[in-house]
């Protein structure tokens, strides 16, 4: 029902709301259903996605088990994001 337009992920309500609150500089959350898309949040989603999120994220084992705020904040998420930036604007990271 909701997204991270930040990281490219689908999350839950719950998930959702924790996301909020971690401030939209770390994590920009939208509905599915409620919200209005843009073309490049649409081509974050296609290019991003939940299961590709956390295949990067395993290759940081220090990260596993810490709070979300301190995962969402870390270098690596940063990594992520600055990436997908760069992927959506046709560009290699």
């Amino acid at each position: 029902e909701w997204a991270s337009v930040s990281y490219g992920i689908y999350l839950c309500v719950d998930c959702a709301g924790q996301h909020r609150g971690l401030g939209v500089h770390v994590s920009f959350v939208r509905s599915l259903a409620m919200d209005r898309w843009t073309p490049t949040q649409l081509r974050r989603m296609e290019l991003g996605g939940t299961e590709r999120f956390l295949e990067f994220l395993s290759g940081y084992p220090q990260l596993v088990g810490r709070p979300r705020a301190e995962r969402y904040a870390s270098k690596a998420a940063s990594f992520y994001k600055r990436r997908l930036d760069a992927e959506v604007a046709g560009q290699t990271y």
